[in-house]
């Protein structure tokens, strides 16, 4: 008998990906693929730079490119919405044949290299923000370089994994979802 192993690519091994409808209605939990769980092993993917060559563990590096395919969730689900407590915006990710590791790691670079909106910025206090524009200098050589959402995480910029926080999601969103999950940054 063929072993079936569940983070293959493709749809085969688990049915159709479901809708946000359709796992809230079957009350299903989400498991994340174990390439993308937040863990002290240091992962070289950088909001800055967008490099995704793997990451480091213990004893070995995996690298992503070998994983790109697999789905980011077991079972697979059409959308994933990743939030962090470093920024106030929510990446939200979708794929009609089912959200992959690559997909959510594209999507959290294209949603962290967007400009800072002048308007999101006046939200904080005037040393945050100095903090936020001393950081952009930092990493452009320019004073008054155009800001990103990166800048905003200031030197937390390293992605180390997503994880299940329902009590984080219901404070910042208003309710919680199986797929929601909490993005861990570090330096």
């Amino acid at each position: 008998m063929e072993r079936i192993i569940k983070w293959t690519a493709g749809s085969s091994y688990s049915g159709p990906p479901l809708s946000q409808t359709e796992l809230y209605d079957l009350g299903c939990a989400l498991e994340i693929n174990p390439v993308l769980v937040a863990t002290n092993a240091k992962k070289n993917f950088s909001l800055v730079p967008g490099q995704t060559d793997g990451f480091t563990g213990e004893e070995h590096t995996i690298p992503f490119a070998s994983q790109r395919h697999q789905p980011a969730t077991f079972p697979s689900t059409t959308e994933l919405k990743v939030i962090t407590k470093e920024a106030p915006w929510c990446t939200v990710v979708k794929n009609k044949s089912g959200v992959t590791v690559a997909d959510v790691l594209v999507k959290i670079y294209a949603d962290y290299t967007t400009p800072v909106e002048h308007w999101e910025l006046m939200t904080l206090p005037k040393h945050v923000q100095d903090t936020i524009k001393l950081c952009s200098a930092w990493r452009t050589g320019q004073r008054d370089s155009e800001l990103k959402r990166y800048d905003w995480l200031q030197h937390r910029v390293m992605f180390n994994g997503v994880r299940k926080d329902a009590d984080f999601a219901k404070r910042r969103l208003g309710y919680d979802a199986p797929n929601i999950f909490v993005m861990d940054l570090c330096m």
